[in-house]
């Protein structure tokens, strides 16, 4: 059935109004979705969505060792200590500056939330 011009009018304004709940939802979590745990199909390992594009993902095992206490605490503090030398991964100009490859020729990457 076809529909009316004021149908029509109508509809267009319900689907502007949730495009905009759509997109703000998506700025309070900086373009990632709320983090979801699930379990592979094929391999049986945790797969963490919405942390980036694709999944984290890692066998049960793996994810203990990198949620453990101390392992946490050494992250943060390397976080923490090298802030200055990551960007934000929203960041679409990043490229890898010079004084960003330490001696062992690691490169710090992006991580996302921290802001010099």
């Amino acid at each position: 059935m076809a529909m009316t011009k004021a149908q029509m009018e109508k509809e267009l304004a319900r689907l502007k109004e949730e495009n905009a709940a759509l997109f703000a939802k998506a700025s309070a979590n900086n373009g990632f979705g709320t983090i979801t745990p699930r379990i592979g199909r094929k391999t049986g390992s945790v797969c963490v969505y919405g942390l980036a594009r694709r999944p984290i993902t890692m066998y049960a095992a793996q994810w203990r060792r990198m949620l453990d206490e101390e392992a946490v605490k050494t992250i943060k503090t390397f976080l923490d200590t090298h802030k200055d030398k990551m960007v934000n991964s929203k960041d679409e100009s990043w490229q890898v500056p010079p004084d960003s490859v330490d001696q062992a020729g690691v490169i710090y990457t992006k991580v996302r939330g921290s802001e010099s």
